[in-house]
């Protein structure tokens, strides 16, 4: 029996649409996030044979959308897209994010993210991810901390934190003795507050959950990153690696000498994949081939094609061949 295909990576995208993400400055953190979230989704649907699913889950929204809702549980989160192959339509949803009016727990919204991550089996994901991407400005419950760590370490879950500019202070270890409260002053008794992305300082309530997130990230093994390094790692497309099979045969030297041994392709020339059936809005519609030229310029300047002839490379030295040179060559051969 041939073996069975991997599964790919699952990851459940978290992002705040609150209204303390958006303020009236250029580049907001909800703009900067979202930039991220489309950065995710590309890598994904671009990648050769990529079987990685995505979810997106977004909290501070107007409404509830989610299986864990009732009463007033997880209130203002809304499961946008379940865990599933990124294609045209989740790009689109993404690119017309909501903004929302009301304030969610981010600690709530991590525990949806877990429970579109379960996976009892082991089958459906070969590796899982939470992507939590907020500034931490909104009020949260931190009772169950404890049981959210023991939940992403039980289920293997990786946890990267986007966005956030975390000061890691020398002198504030005391921080780190449990998890922050939603309504706490600084414990260290400073009141000079670091600076927040839209250039006020930041609140108790958005240093009380960098100090949380920081024990969780911490216990779990996960990451935190900000913007400026998180972009440009995901402009870059990666091939997705795959390992060749190996095969035994028989090294011949001369006709009495065979040596035993085992092959293995280790470099291979790549070849960029075709998009003539790949990322159509429509399956059906017709195939359309255009060809263009231009400059190798900076300006990738269009030239017309009749201005274009064939060229040999000679070395390093590019030389020209025309119509009239086939022509005198053509010539010479007669």
């Amino acid at each position: 029996m041939p073996p069975k295909a991997q599964p790919g990576e699952g990851i459940v995208v978290v992002l705040d649409v609150g209204p303390g993400v958006r303020a009236s400055t250029e580049t907001s953190f909800f703009s900067q996030a979202k930039k991220c979230l489309t950065n995710i989704l590309q890598r994904k649907m671009f990648a050769e044979k990529c079987k990685d699913q995505v979810g997106v889950v977004l909290f501070g929204t107007d409404g509830t959308d989610n299986n864990l809702a009732s009463g007033d549980q997880y209130r203002h989160i809304t499961v946008l897209r379940e865990i599933m192959t990124v294609d045209w339509d989740m790009m689109n949803e993404v690119d017309q994010l909501p903004y929302g009016k009301a304030t969610a727990d981010w600690l709530d919204a991590l525990v949806v993210a877990m429970d579109l991550l379960h996976d009892p089996d082991g089958m459906r994901f070969s590796s899982k991810k939470i992507v939590l991407m907020t500034d931490f400005s909104g009020e949260f419950s931190d009772d169950q901390a404890s049981k959210i760590i023991a939940g992403l370490t039980n289920s293997g879950i990786e946890l990267s934190v986007i966005g956030p500019e975390i000061v890691d202070e020398d002198n504030s270890d005391d921080d780190m003795d449990g998890p922050g409260s939603s309504n706490g002053a600084p414990k260290n008794g400073s009141t000079g507050n670091p600076i927040n992305w839209n250039g006020k300082p930041k609140t108790a309530i958005q240093l009380a959950g960098e100090a949380l997130i920081t024990r969780i990230v911490s216990e779990v093994d996960g990451i935190i990153c900000s913007f400026d390094e998180a972009i440009p790692q995901l402009i870059f497309f990666q091939k997705k690696s795959a390992g060749s099979a190996n095969w035994n045969t028989v090294l011949d030297i001369g006709p009495d000498f065979q040596i035993a041994i085992t092959g293995k392709i280790k470099v291979k020339h790549s070849t960029v994949p075709t998009w003539k059936k790949m990322h159509a809005h429509d399956e059906t519609a017709a195939i359309i081939s255009e060809t263009s030229y231009h400059r190798h310029d900076d300006a990738q300047t269009a030239v017309d094609e009749a201005e274009v002839i064939m060229g040999y490379k000679y070395g390093t030295t590019l030389v020209p061949f025309s119509g009239r040179c086939t022509s005198i060559f053509a010539a010479v051969c007669l």
